[in-house]
């Protein structure tokens, strides 16, 4: 079991940290796939319809306003995951009313 376990902390990382850039992933072969990630959003409460007009323009977003604890989740998109990062510090967390942001990087 021990090779086994080895073998799956080395795909993650492989996975992880790979630069895919639509080239063929060195570890699991063919096409790299795009990095996805939910985004749980909480909003000032006085602000929220200027904060979902902002998020739905952004490209890769499919945005829900939901009910509970968080007021939107988002699903993005990215080629890779410095660009999902870059989404996230550049144009979601500034977005004025935007008061905190849970990440939740997700595979198929």
């Amino acid at each position: 079991m021990q090779g086994l376990d080895s073998w799956l902390v080395e795909a993650y990382n492989q996975v992880a940290t790979y630069q895919w850039s639509g080239s063929e992933h060195p570890f699991l072969g063919g096409l790299a796939m795009a990095v996805h990630a939910y985004i749980l959003i909480t909003v000032d409460p006085a602000r929220t319809q200027s904060v979902a007009d902002r998020l739905r323009a952004l490209p890769g977003a499919f945005v829900r306003e939901v009910l509970g604890p968080f007021d939107f989740v988002m699903e993005l998109e990215a080629d890779t995951q410095e660009n999902l990062t870059s989404t996230l510090r550049n144009k979601i967390r500034p977005v004025p009313g935007v008061t905190s942001t849970v990440t939740c990087p997700w595979i198929e």
